[in-house]
């Protein structure tokens, strides 16, 4: 009786293939090495392996684009000033996108210094940094995403807590408590006429910022940050600087950004 030469042949092929890879590897490979890069690519931190952060690409809204932008803008202190607009200038700025959904923002900008204004904070200190407000119920109750850039430079989450209060006139500068990271890094150097961007994003009661895509900061957020409901927004302080981008990512709608915005917006654009 003969026997056919396929399956043989189908069999010696089949002992050939190399097994699947064990469960849970990514990228289709046992080595221990490519299974951390890729384990940090998902906690979105720089791989050790060959040191070179994220790349991001940035860009600038065109003129019409940002008109648009600004104008659903509900800026509460300080102002744009420059040809297009987009300059901040001023000492302090204060703003929310009223329509924002407050879970996650983005901003890029070009730092152009130190303001020539020059504000103290209500404690009494000198700090130049830039920022990003999420979840903004009010001036009393909201999460901050600082980059610090003077004194010391740094990136630092405070939550603001005066559940009772809504206006500056009754909580001023009380209720800041800064969290701890889990994960962090320092934020890179900055110089005059640089462009970065800042994001930063809450996925249940986790938050994680970047700047210029390498996570800064990673942490869990209290009990009291959990249960805020209001837009996204941005904030400075004693720096001049461009705006190039914002995006406070998807719409309220008619939910809780929107009822949560504001009362009075002191430039409305």
């Amino acid at each position: 009786m003969k026997v056919s030469a396929a399956p043989v042949l189908l069999l010696f092929v089949a002992c050939r293939t190399p097994a699947p890879p064990p469960v849970g590897v990514a990228g289709g490979t046992s080595d221990p090495q490519a299974s951390t890069v890729e384990a940090q690519k998902k906690m979105m931190i720089p791989s050790p392996a060959t040191g070179a952060p994220q790349t991001v690409a940035r860009g600038s809204l065109d003129s019409e684009r940002f008109k648009a932008l600004s104008r659903r803008l509900c800026v509460t202190e300080g102002e744009f000033s420059g040809a297009e607009g987009r300059v901040v200038a001023a000492s302090k700025m204060r703003c929310v996108h009223p329509q924002s959904s407050g879970d996650q923002a983005k901003l890029v900008f070009k730092y152009q210094g130190p303001s020539k204004e020059r504000t103290l904070l209500k404690s009494g200190a000198s700090r130049e940094q830039i920022g990003l407000k999420l979840r903004a119920r009010d001036t009393c109750n909201l999460l901050y995403v600082m980059w610090r850039i003077a004194p010391t430079p740094s990136v630092v989450v405070s939550f603001k807590n005066n559940p009772d209060q809504s206006t500056h006139a009754e909580c001023e500068n009380n209720g800041y408590s800064n969290l701890k990271p889990t994960l962090g890094a320092p934020p890179p150097p900055i110089t005059e006429g640089s462009e970065h961007e800042l994001s930063a994003e809450i996925v249940n009661d986790l938050l994680t910022a970047r700047i210029d895509g390498t996570l800064v900061w990673q942490g869990a957020l209290p009990e009291g940050v959990q249960q805020l409901k209001g837009p996204a927004g941005f904030r400075s302080d004693n720096v001049e600087w461009t705006v190039l981008d914002f995006d406070a990512g998807a719409s309220a709608g008619a939910g809780a950004g929107v009822e949560a915005a504001p009362l009075h917006c002191r430039n409305e654009r």
